[in-house]
């Protein structure tokens, strides 16, 4: 089988670590490797945000050592945008939410450089500036020259299969969709990150690692498939939700620290009918793009939850509980929350120490656009209503209503909750990760605390050296660039 590996940054720690191994295990099983590596294909990208051409040459020396030390004897390709043709394409958009509907030569570019941008600034939407339109002009129009590049790469080597690490970013996500396009086979790399432990190295198959549908499919599967007994999985599973209400790690990070147990708003009256809306980070959800946008009743969280006041029963009390990882956030959708006024609404910001689960417990139904509290919800026996595409959508973990008057008469319906199945299948993804793990690594790419002159030194990456010193390497690389980035302008302004 020929395969083709698009590696972005080589800086970009641990995935450049986990593009290597699969390099490296494919080609130990026989597959011819191809490997094309950005040697300044575009302006920026995640770790050279400002385009530095500095920080660009220490990030190309490292490519060519990995390649010296672990790839020398398989074709390599520098991609550079000194390769590509020119480009007189330009596109309209006036708020920063039509960069998602922008297509060139049906791929996707926009959806991408609109994940990006979220990313780095957390502005899904507004109003395109002067300075923003510069900005993404000039993006685009490398990507559109990189798109032209991509395709003529690919049909002048024509792989079995294009691999790429994630995929959710500009710097490489055209390769998904030009594989999905020539009908190629595709497989997305991924790191899964835990608290306390090790990373581990996944794969997914056909699709980007936040494809909804597949991560249904594979949830199930990996249930279905499992070798541990009916009680074992059941266990494995209800670990992720007790964990979760215990404070203790999962697959994110811990939101409660700062919460009272059984603490509830003083609003809270046994006597109504209380409802409880769970929102999101809305950058996060909105950076995602493709079926996460899809047949969603509601432009925004603000409108979803005036939506849902406006249409409360009668002695009914709706509690807004506000992500705790918009704690601290000005950004304009979170802070229009606040303007919400209802004597039937009440808001608790993100920093308050109520008690989520408490509230969960009170409710009569759970109203979620995406938070995980929907399936822990669903977990702990609630109805649940979802109001937006989400990880567990395709669970049956809550009632997914398809029109606004199905909204209606879902808040002033008795709902009985949904089966414990979806939500145990969900919780053993994430807890199973044993089994999801992929073990044929040769290099270690986790980073590791080692010691140089008797002193501790974090953050060093085996596959990365200098002088044949890793160490050395994390020791110096921030001088590097430090130095480089002194001596070089940026060649990107991004407005923020």
């Amino acid at each position: 089988m020929k395969k083709l590996f698009y590696c972005t940054s080589s800086l970009h720690n641990p995935h450049a670590g986990v593009m290597l191994n699969k390099m490296l295990a494919d080609k130990k099983k026989g597959a011819e490797v191809i490997m094309a590596y950005c040697n300044r294909a575009l302006p920026s990208c995640i770790t050279n945000v400002h385009g530095n051409k500095g920080v660009c040459a220490v990030c190309r020396h490292m490519h060519r050592q990995i390649i010296n030390n672990y790839l020398s004897d398989i074709q390599v390709i520098e991609v550079s945008e000194n390769l590509f043709g020119k480009s007189d394409n330009s596109f309209s958009y006036d708020d920063i939410l039509d960069l998602k509907k922008i297509v060139y030569r049906d791929v996707n570019i926009g959806l991408s450089l609109h994940s990006y941008f979220v990313t780095i600034t957390r502005k899904p939407s507004g109003k395109v500036s002067l300075a923003e339109r510069q900005y993404f002009d000039q993006i685009l129009s490398s990507l559109c020259r990189f798109v032209d590049y991509a395709y003529k790469l690919v049909d002048e080597i024509k792989p079995d299969m294009i691999t790429i690490y994630n995929g959710r970013m500009f710097e490489n996500r055209l390769f998904y969709e030009i594989a999905v396009n020539k009908g190629i086979e595709f497989e997305s790399e991924e790191v899964c990150w835990r608290i306390n432990q090790p990373s581990i190295r996944v794969e997914y198959h056909g699709g980007l690692p936040l494809d909804i549908k597949q991560l249904t499919q594979m949830s199930k599967d990996l249930w279905n498939n499992s070798k541990r007994s009916e009680k074992e999985k059941i266990e494995v599973g209800s670990s992720f939700f007790l964990n979760r209400r215990n404070g203790k790690p999962t697959n994110d990070f811990i939101y409660i620290d700062n919460q009272i147990n059984n603490l509830l708003p003083d609003e809270y009256s046994g006597d109504e009918r209380n409802f409880v809306i769970f929102n999101s980070s809305e950058d996060e959800i909105v950076s995602l793009g493709g079926e996460w946008d899809e047949d969603n009743l509601f432009e925004s969280q603000v409108e979803a939850i005036r939506f849902v006041t406006d249409h409360l029963p009668e002695n009914a009390h709706l509690y807004l509980r506000i992500h705790p990882n918009l704690k601290g956030l000005n950004a304009e959708y979170h802070t229009n929350l606040y303007k919400l006024k209802d004597k039937r609404l009440t808001i608790i910001p993100p920093e308050s120490p109520i008690s989520s689960y408490a509230l969960m417990d009170i409710a009569e139904k759970v109203i979620v656009m995406g938070s995980t509290m929907g399936v822990e919800s669903c977990y702990w026996g609630k109805p649940v209503i979802s109001l937006h595409k989400s990880e567990y959508y395709y669970l049956g973990v809550a009632y997914n209503p398809q029109t606004k008057d199905e909204l209606v008469r879902f808040l002033n319906d008795k709902l009985t909750p949904k089966e414990k199945k979806g939500a145990l299948l969900y919780g053993y993804f994430y807890m199973a990760l044993d089994e999801r793990a992929i073990t044929d690594n040769e290099v270690e790419f986790n980073l590791y605390t080692d010691t140089f002159m008797g002193k501790k030194v974090s953050g060093v990456v085996e596959y990365l050296k200098f002088c044949g010193s890793s160490v050395l390497f994390r020791l110096l690389y921030p001088r590097f660039v430090a130095h480089f980035t002194r001596f070089f302008n940026n060649t990107v302004s991004l407005p923020v």
